[in-house]
């Protein structure tokens, strides 16, 4: 493995150096082809609650140079429209009203008349944190700007609430050391992202967990270096995460790291890694009987890995994978059942690696029960389906395989596919 990731992450980087290189090249292409003309901007800015939305302040910044620098504003009517001419450029354009929490859009290459998406400002203002941050509520009408980094020592609580955004300035984070309650809904999420006119990703560092009883749900994950990590210091952390959508995170990086605890559940999340890294990664999460990973997406280069956490329940995600879907390592028990993991999938599907007991169900023909909760390790009804495979180097890739620690290890209904109207190389697609 660690041969394999030597050669794909350097690969890797320089792709997204030459993607970088690419979009840079075109971006300048487009606006020499625009260069010494002038395009109107327009749409529509609204203030929550109100009828009247007259004098909202609509600015353009020139964001080519290395410091935003304003180029031209306008106001809107009292029905909220606006527009305003300007020249070809790379903009920032911001909404502001006093009393109101501002909104903006980085990244506008102008060489056509453009017409912006509807925006709605609600009432609020700025806060700037940073530092200690005792137990307190974090409220909807505030975007929450993390100026430096912040601690929530441990017997405190920070609650966001639902539709609160926070925004890190580069390189900041947030350490986690009590409790952590942030609720969004389905259509108010919370949304920890960059600070930066013109996000990227590893703008800002990460949330790192230390404490215990964390609870997170509907909430968006975005532009991060490094993953939302949960670290019990082997203690139980019942962290639950739930709903969450990670992407556009640093190259590489896995969108939930849980280190070192147990108990935590983890469901319903969308994660798209970067750099064929582990959309969600586990190791020595044995306490509290395990982790819960259930009804999870993930898209990318390698899906779930789990090692030393015995118990754990891998169940209901579905895994679109170019390399390994689930990877499971020296785990005394646990349930890998009714996963759909498709994809190239150049290694394995399903890799379970020791794990099982050498005196349980199996062991000196003991086979007597037919009941899953009889046995250590349970791999059943996983729907598994490799669409593509063009990686001649490594022709035994299988969709389960299970090596070494085999007593107790009950492998059943799993149906492999492998769709040949694809494929680019002949590969095996069975059980070893």
């Amino acid at each position: 493995m660690k041969d394999i990731l030597k050669i794909i992450i350097p690969e890797l980087e320089q792709d997204m150096k030459h993607i970088a290189k690419t979009v840079t090249v075109l971006m300048l292409f487009l606006l020499s082809t625009a260069w010494g003309q002038t395009f109107s901007v327009s749409g529509s800015v609204t203030l929550e609650g109100q009828t009247d939305h007259s004098g909202i302040k609509v600015r353009l910044m020139d964001i080519a140079g290395n410091t935003p620098t304003p180029e031209d504003s306008t106001t809107s009517a009292s029905t909220g429209a606006y527009s305003i001419n300007i020249a070809a450029g790379y903009y920032l354009v911001e909404w502001t009203n006093s009393g109101y929490v501002p909104e903006e859009l980085g990244g506008l290459v102008l060489t056509a008349n453009t017409a912006l998406d509807d925006v709605t400002l609600i009432p609020g203002s700025i806060q700037e944190v940073s530092g200690t941050v005792n137990t307190t509520t974090w409220t909807t009408s505030n975007v929450f700007y993390v100026t430096g980094n912040c601690t929530i020592p441990s017997g405190q609580t920070l609650t966001i609430n639902a539709g609160v955004r926070v925004k890190f300035s580069s390189g900041k984070g947030m350490d986690v050391n009590g409790t952590l309650i942030a609720y969004g809904t389905s259509s108010n999420r919370i949304v920890f992202t960059s600070r930066e006119s013109v996000p990227a990703a590893g703008d800002w560092d990460q949330i790192y967990l230390k404490g215990t009883n964390s609870q997170l749900s509907y909430f968006d994950y975005l532009y991060a270096a490094n993953p939302l990590r949960s670290d019990g210091n082997d203690a139980v952390t019942n962290t639950t995460i739930d709903n969450g959508y990670f992407n556009n995170l640093r190259s590489p990086s896995s969108g939930i790291y849980l280190y070192d605890g147990g108990g935590e559940t983890i469901t319903n999340n969308n994660i798209t890694p970067s750099g064929n890294y582990y959309g969600i990664y586990i190791r020595y999460n044995e306490d509290g009987g395990g982790v819960t990973v259930t009804g999870n997406t993930i898209t990318g280069g390698y899906g779930i890995y789990v090692k030393d956490s015995h118990g754990s329940d891998i169940s209901s995600n579905i895994i679109v994978a170019t390399y390994y879907g689930i990877y499971a390592d020296n785990n005394d028990s646990i349930k890998i059942s009714q996963n759909n993991i498709t994809g190239q999938i150049r290694e394995h599907a399903l890799y379970v690696v020791d794990g099982g007991d050498n005196n349980g169900v199996g062991y000196n023909g003991n086979n007597s029960t037919t009941n899953p909760d009889d046995y250590d390790v349970v791999i059943t009804n996983n729907y598994i389906k490799r669409t593509d495979n063009s990686y001649s180097c490594c022709p035994s890739s299988y969709g389960i395989y299970k090596w070494n620690g085999n007593y107790g290890t009950l492998i059943k209904g799993n149906p492999v596919i492998y769709d040949d109207s694809t494929a680019t190389n002949w590969d095996y697609t069975n059980v070893m």
